[in-house]
């Protein structure tokens, strides 16, 4: 006599994880299956008996000895859920209960169908999350400004200015002399260094240069610039 078969039983579940689902859903077969499902789902655990049901039942792995192997630890999992399933943990355990111990390059072969074949990757689900974050920021990022072009364009925001001086004008003359003070002359970009300090946020060097180049106060040569008096 055939023995019984349905989805329940072909679920990967184990006996007693389907005769505990049974108990709880008043033997409703049906709810049962749902019910170990939603289960399955919420724990986050791989499902790697179901998967390697489907795989060995559609004749997806090759190898005589391989697939008798693997029913054999599929097998095993129907009863005790207590397969290990890190590399070495569940390499000895396979070579210790199925007495493959002087057959490594076989357990090797196991526990390359059940990792890569049978348990989700996290990089692969990771990644098109990761890829659609990406793009929603740069959409959002591509809104955000054309929708500040947009409003400088109709006067709605002003576009933004070089230098923050609060409406006065930099006293660029007052903070040159200040730095030369010290040592009489000095090199252009060690010069700006020292007046960019006490200038405000944004301001341009440009601007100095213009405000402090025609001024007789200072005796430019080159890329030296030298204190000449006070005005």
């Amino acid at each position: 006599m055939p023995e019984f078969s349905d989805p329940l039983t072909k679920s990967g579940f184990s006996a007693q994880e389907i005769y505990d689902a049974l108990d709880y859903c008043d033997n409703d077969r049906i709810k049962a299956l749902k019910y170990l499902q939603k289960n399955k789902k919420g724990s986050g655990k791989a499902d790697w008996r179901g998967t390697l049901y489907q795989k060995l039942e559609a004749g997806e792995v090759a190898g005589g000895d391989l697939v008798d192997a693997l029913w054999k630890l599929w097998e095993h999992g129907e009863y005790q859920d207590n397969v290990p399933l890190k590399p070495k943990p569940f390499k000895n355990f396979v070579a210790n209960s199925f007495n493959l111990k002087r057959n490594m390059a076989l357990v090797e072969q196991m526990w390359e169908v059940v990792s890569v074949q049978c348990m989700p990757s996290k990089t692969a689900a990771a990644a098109p999350a990761a890829v659609e974050e990406a793009a929603t920021a740069e959409k959002e990022s591509e809104g955000t400004k054309e929708n500040k072009k947009k409003r400088e364009e109709s006067g709605e925001e002003p576009a933004p200015k070089k230098a923050k001086t609060n409406g006065k004008p930099v006293k660029w003359k007052k903070l040159t002399t200040a730095a030369l003070s010290e040592h009489g002359s000095m090199k252009r970009s060690k010069l700006w260094k020292k007046v960019s300090v006490g200038a405000p946020d944004g301001a341009d060097e440009s601007d100095w240069w213009a405000a402090i180049s025609e001024s007789s106060k200072y005796d430019v040569r080159g890329s030296k610039v030298k204190l000449v008096s006070e005005e």
